[in-house]
């Protein structure tokens, strides 16, 4: 019953932006932390389908899923940089946000590139398929593990920037396995 009520009125990509969201506001304890993946995840939503507009492939059934997995999986890298955001946050008080950002961008550039390119490629292994929906499914998908890699390595720096220390200063002290959890 649960399934079909979920099915039926509140969908799986509202429920999997809620799940997103509530992850990074109790880990990281901040609002914008929250909102800078979740604008991201926007983003590559209305790229990825108006790429799809423009180039005239239908939405076919296999695209029903396409944004559930792009919203997480796109969204994944933004955990491990906002993390290091932190930590060097925390490590170098004094540092302008300019440095602490391009410190943090140092350390996440080849990860962030090695496991989009990874995905990415996986998903492109489906464009030999014979079968159109399957192929229009990968290339697709593809892209938008792409545009989420540009976005987290371009546009979320950015922002970060833009939003400067004031906001960040509150996650700035690193958590403990004692204050890990939700009510930590």
């Amino acid at each position: 019953r649960l399934r079909a009520l979920i099915a039926r009125h509140i969908g799986l990509l509202p429920l999997s932006v809620l799940c997103i969201a509530i992850v990074f506001l109790l880990w990281f304890r901040s609002f914008s932390a929250m909102l800078l993946p979740l604008m991201e995840a926007g983003a590559c939503l209305v790229f990825v389908f108006g790429l799809m507009g423009w180039t005239g492939v239908p939405v076919y059934l296999t695209m029903a899923v396409l944004p559930v997995i792009l919203v997480s999986m796109g969204l994944a890298d933004e955990l491990h940089v906002f993390t290091r955001y932190r930590q060097h946050l925390a490590a170098r008080p004094g540092a302008s946000v300019v440095e602490l950002v391009g410190s943090t961008l140092d350390d996440m550039v080849l990860p962030v590139v090695a496991t989009s390119l990874t995905t990415a490629v996986g998903f492109l292994s489906f464009a030999i398929s014979p079968l159109g929906p399957v192929r229009a499914f990968g290339l697709f998908t593809a892209a938008g593990i792409l545009f989420c890699m540009l976005w987290t390595l371009t546009g979320i720096p950015a922002m970060l920037v833009l939003l400067g220390r004031g906001r960040a200063r509150s996650q700035a002290q690193p958590r403990t396995a004692a204050s890990a959890g939700p009510g930590g």
